[in-house]
């Protein structure tokens, strides 16, 4: 028994005119819909959502060094003192 979301293909992809039977790949051009829409979608969403976290956090960190008393030099110069000493990356 076939999964039911390839059930679902196979009947759209069968799908005729009205009050005509299914005939099998009438419509071809909703497999590449279905393509579309499950995997090229969600991908761009998932991208889109994850940009939009690091641009958060990116801005928050530029707003912490805005208040913080040292500057983006420092804080570069500190960021290499530590990977040079332990090795260690913030």
């Amino acid at each position: 028994m076939p999964h039911f979301s390839y059930r679902v293909l196979q009947n759209s992809m069968a799908s005729t005119f009205e009050n005509q039977a299914p005939i099998p790949l009438f419509r071809v051009e909703m497999s590449i819909f279905y393509i579309v829409y499950f995997i090229v979608f969600p991908f761009f969403f998932v991208n889109i959502f994850v940009a939009l976290i690091i641009i958060t956090f990116q801005e928050q960190g530029e707003s912490e060094l805005e208040e913080a008393e040292i500057d983006k030099n420092q804080v570069g110069n500190l960021q290499k003192v530590m990977v040079r000493t332990i090795g260690f990356y913030t």
